[in-house]
């Protein structure tokens, strides 16, 4: 239903929601309205730029009162079935706040269940939501005596909380004599409190009411200040402002609905009867005119009844009171009172059936909530007591695999499979890591195309038909963790040869570069003929679940990362070094200065079949330079959409591109084989190919272009080594490893972009900063001036789709090489010839 449609203020935020382990059913909520009511342009920007943490709180009076319901609960309880996959949802009953004025003990122990129990009640999902007690999460005091140190007396001094408690004006100051003997430094500080509440969760967002602005701006305030002296930890909350027109006193309707008032007609309270509430709206403070007018000037008490009114039936105030103008006022408080009664009466049954209940399910839920509550927040507390960057850096190893081209090849077909599939070789960069309690060791592949995490079962097919087949990459064993948990069986990988691996999802402890993950969701493969399992870093639109069955994605590991506080943004570098070295690095949530020359410059990532789930950017230049000749290709195929794939292990390239190349360099290609070849004894030659992206031009030299390729030699005797570039045929170009070792990329998922520059070739040292929150927050990069963006990915590249056949490429073959320039290679022709120990490439580019 609409609120009350009585002014024209309706502001709030489309949110983005998650779900958590269902303990309970929830009381379904429709979320069509939501979305309608809770959006406008002030949160629309950082709604879509990252996902959202809302946080809210409520003191304990006790079971709350209408406004209480109107106000604040009834649009939490929106907010949350109006969430999509992401948000993630923290409702607190701050008991701390409470002690700012005398209480009860005993009392107060009570309030706090009966508030509890009707949030449940009135619609929180304890499995969507985290609702917890502030006092049972330590943080939120530590925290608050943290930005104590921070915090503005001067500031605190104009807020208008503590003098509306001691019932003194506005311009009440510090120096005056009431407050100097009745303010406690409890009241006072309430807003650094209330700033601790929202920053210890990392809150995006907060609703409040209008009224509330100005402690949320305090809140604001304090982030900036610390983030100012000790580094991005908090982000900046937005206000969320709740649709809903405040409800008035029964009795005094120019004052706000309040537990304080002497008189408890003046409220309604939810689990009120039909009776008692008829009895309080009949009771309810108007004045002697005959007619029905909306007037909250002149008529505040009859225009709260009509205000009220509309907030459950979705009218505006002045359709309801055209309806009523010619109706007594004993009429409309009747109709008030039924429609009351009957919204209530299911949160009223709910609230008493919970209290009622010998178990100790409140008990139970509470404790979950606040066992969540408290490891976010001590995340938080983490971040702010460190002294270094919040990022998770990560060796990764080379693996020399014998025939690069075939296992690219399975690569670029594996599309014609249904659904998500992976690679069936060895490829080229792994990284070790452990899953569950006691720890199993895993080798998994390092994987920017794909975006599940996977591993295979002890008992696997696989492992079970010959024990050497998982023990390099090693396997997990469910059984053996006492921190696994099963969440379906919907893991479904194919492989391109047919094959594939077929299990369950699961969540389990994981451990990767010194830091630890709880609860991370990844598939076991039981029936599995790949020996490597896969660890996937690419955008969570390419996930199993969500491209074979539709479902939502779930937080992958560069994502559980950023939910669980190890790193700020769904971001990392990857620096794969030169072709001698065996280890490079990645780096979540950073960037190492060291590690790349000159400065990153950002480009846009381009959207796939119109959304965002490759890492494919703007090819504008391609260039070849060697000492005496330099050459800058003109194509037809300019601007190309190009796909960075830390998985392929050659650099495909647009025909017409590659036709020139060959021919300035005197490659011999073999259309058998489909690739190209060079003699070794060019590597340390000054010869290099340069790649331009609108601006940043990245530079590969000759000798991260020459692969070996075994005892391979030409007819005069020369080595021949595997040319790193080949025909991309119909498929969009990709930039694998013999381009990437040449950059340093920085994949920037949450802002859908890639900075880029040219790598510092075996750097020893290191200078880690942090990627913040927002837009450019890739530490020293710039933003690319006028970047091309025309360029069209179609899904038919090396990773998203089918190739095509040698036919349709027409670089030279081996017996026509063309000639290079002057003295760079023998201009004679080359032939390639088999010695008897050397093994032929007999895949052909079907």
């Amino acid at each position: 239903m609409q609120g009350p449609n009585c002014h024209s203020s309706l502001v709030l935020g489309v949110l983005r929601g998650a779900r958590r382990p269902r303990i309970h059913p929830g009381k379904p909520v429709t979320s069509r309205e939501a979305f309608r009511r809770w959006s406008n342009s002030e949160t629309a920007k950082s709604s879509s730029a990252a996902n959202q943490t809302i946080f809210s709180g409520i003191q304990p009076t006790g079971v709350p009162h209408l406004g209480n319901y109107l106000g604040a609960l009834r649009e939490w309880v929106r907010l949350q079935n109006a969430a999509k996959e992401g948000t993630r949802l923290f409702f607190s009953i701050v008991d701390l706040h409470a002690l700012t004025v005398p209480q009860d003990a005993s009392q107060l122990r009570n309030w706090r269940k009966e508030t509890f129990a009707t949030l449940i009640a009135v619609g929180l999902d304890p499995n969507r939501s985290t609702i917890f007690y502030q006092s049972a999460v330590h943080a939120h005091a530590e925290l608050f005596w943290i930005l104590c140190t921070i915090a503005s007396m001067g500031y605190l001094s104009r807020m208008t909380q503590w003098k509306s408690k001691l019932q003194l004006p506005d311009n009440a100051n510090l120096e005056d004599s009431a407050a100097r003997s009745r303010l406690r430094l409890g009241l006072f500080s309430y807003p650094v409190l209330q700033a601790a509440d929202i920053l210890v969760h990392r809150a995006t967002h907060v609703p409040v009411g209008d009224d509330q602005r100005q402690h949320l701006e305090f809140s604001r305030n304090t982030a900036n200040s610390f983030n100012h002296v000790y580094g991005p930890i908090f982000p900046s909350p937005e206000a969320i402002i709740s649709p809903a027109k405040r409800v008035m006193s029964l009795k005094e309707p120019t004052l706000k609905m309040s537990k304080s008032h002497a008189d408890g007609r003046s409220r309604i309270i939810l689990t009120d009867s039909p009776a008692e509430i008829s009895k309080k709206i009949n009771a309810a403070l108007t004045d002697s005119e005959l007619t029905i007018t909306y007037d909250p000037v002149h008529r505040p008490g009859v225009a709260n009844l009509i205000e009220i009114l509309s907030h459950f039936d979705g009218r505006t105030c002045d359709e309801i009171a055209m309806e009523y103008r010619s109706a007594s006022l004993r009429a409309l408080k009747e109709h008030l009172a039924r429609t009351l009664s009957n919204h209530l009466e299911g949160i009223r049954e709910k609230y008493l059936s919970l209290v009622g209940d010998q178990t100790d399910y409140l008990d139970s839920i509470a404790e979950q909530g606040s066992e969540a509550a408290r490891a976010n927040a001590e995340l938080t507390m983490k971040q702010v007591k460190r002294d270094v960057p919040a990022v998770v850096s990560l060796d990764i190893k080379r693996s020399i695999i014998s025939d690069p081209v075939a296992r690219d090849r399975v690569r670029r077909k594996r599309d014609k499979t249904i659904g998500q599939t992976l690679d069936n070789e060895e490829t080229l960069y792994f990284c070790n890591v452990t899953l569950g309690t006691p720890e199993q060791a895993l080798r998994l592949v390092l994987d920017t195309g794909s975006s599940d995490l996977w591993c295979n079962a002890a008992n696997s097919t696989l492992c079970s038909a010959s024990s050497d087949s998982c023990n390099i990459s090693g396997s997990y064993d469910p059984a053996s963790s006492s921190t696994y948990a099963y969440v379906s069986s919907d893991f479904n990988i194919s492989y391109a040869d047919g094959t594939g691996a077929v299990g369950d999802y699961a969540t389990d402890i994981f451990h990767i570069g010194g830091s630890t993950l709880k609860n991370l969701q990844f598939g076991i493969g039981y029936s599995s003929s790949s020996s490597e399992g896969v660890l996937g870093i690419g955008y969570p639109s390419n996930e199993v679940q969500v491209g074979r069955y539709g479902k939502d994605a779930y937080p992958n590991l560069p994502r559980a990362m950023v939910d669980q506080g190890l790193i700020k943004s769904n971001a990392y570098s990857l620096w794969l070094n030169d072709l001698e070295s065996n280890t490079g690095s990645i780096l979540f949530g950073g960037v190492n200065t060291e590690k790349y020359l000159g400065e990153l410059q950002t480009l846009p990532i381009q959207k796939v079949n119109g959304r965002y789930s490759e890492f494919v950017i703007a090819l504008t230049g391609v260039a070849f330079d060697s000492e005496s000749h330099h050459k800058t290709y003109s194509s037809d195929a300019l601007p190309a959409a190009v796909l960075l794939d830390s998985g392929s292990s050659l650099t495909y390239l647009p025909d017409s591109i590659v036709e020139d190349i060959y021919r300035d360099l005197n490659v011999a290609y073999e259309p058998s084989s489909g690739v190209g070849y060079l003699p070794c004894n060019l590597a340390g030659n000054n010869m290099n190919i340069t790649y331009t992206f609108s601006s940043p031009n990245i530079t590969v030299m000759i000798d991260e272009l020459l692969l070996d390729a075994g005892d391979l030699r030409f007819r005069d005797g020369a080595r021949a080594c595997i040319f790193g570039i080949v025909p991309a045929g119909d498929s969009t170009a990709v930039l694998g490893d013999t381009f990437l070792r040449s950059a340093y990329v920085v994949y920037d998922i949450a802002n859908n972009e890639i900075s880029i520059a040219n790598t510092n070739f075996n750097s020893t040292k290191d200078n880690i900063l942090e990627i913040g929150v927002g837009t450019d927050s890739v530490p020293s990069a710039t933003q690319v001036a006028h970047p091309v963006t025309s360029v069209v990915a179609d899904g038919s590249g090396a990773r998203i789709g089918a190739p095509t056949g040698a036919s349709s490429t027409t670089v030279p073959s081996v017996s026509s090489a063309g000639a290079l320039s002057a003295g760079v290679v023998r201009a004679q022709k080359q032939h390639l010839a088999m010695v008897f120990t050397a093994v032929w490439f007999a895949l052909n580019l079907w």
